[in-house]
């Protein structure tokens, strides 16, 4: 309802203004302070990064994407925080979709063991439906599901496939 309460967060503020401070150059990565992060922190830092990275407008997104080298920003994430190799679902399911929709392949030996191991849809549906966007990434993905589909329960597994065709 348009009378509903804006939740405010000092905590998710303090995430925005290191994730503006970093991509304005204000801030080297090396100088972000995330002591005491959380999953959720790090879910949300991940979240609004792709948002700064991939905005929702396609036609601005190419540009934006160009200017920031999105495939830099997250090979540094990467090196410093290791997104690519955590044991949090959530937090990889979040990274990997980025690092699809900007382009950074680095990390496919991740994503293929996460899509192998994982069954859950809720995790399986955005990177996959992210990888088929590209010819390239669709044919990754048909390639990875032919190994991971014995593994994934029936609806996950048709879900997929309608994604897939």
């Amino acid at each position: 309802p348009k009378d509903a309460v804006k939740p405010v967060s000092k905590e998710l503020d303090k995430v925005d203004l290191l994730i503006t401070n970093y991509l304005n150059g204000t801030l080297k990565i090396d100088r972000l302070d995330t002591s005491g992060f959380t999953s959720h922190h790090w879910q949300y830092f991940i979240r609004q990064l792709g948002k700064k990275l991939v905005p929702e407008n396609t036609v601005n997104a190419i540009k934006i994407v160009k200017e920031l080298n999105s495939t830099y920003i997250l090979t540094e994430m990467d090196k410093l925080y290791k997104f690519s190799n955590r044991g949090n679902a959530e937090i990889c399911c979040d990274w990997f979709t980025l690092s699809v929709k900007v382009g950074y392949n680095h990390n496919r030996p991740q994503t293929e063991k996460f899509l192998v191991s994982i069954g859950r849809r809720k995790f399986l549906m955005p990177i996959y439906e992210a990888l088929v966007k590209t010819p390239e990434g669709k044919m990754w993905a048909k390639q990875v599901f032919e190994k991971a589909k014995s593994g994934y329960h029936s609806v996950s597994a048709i879900s997929v496939e309608h994604v897939l065709n």
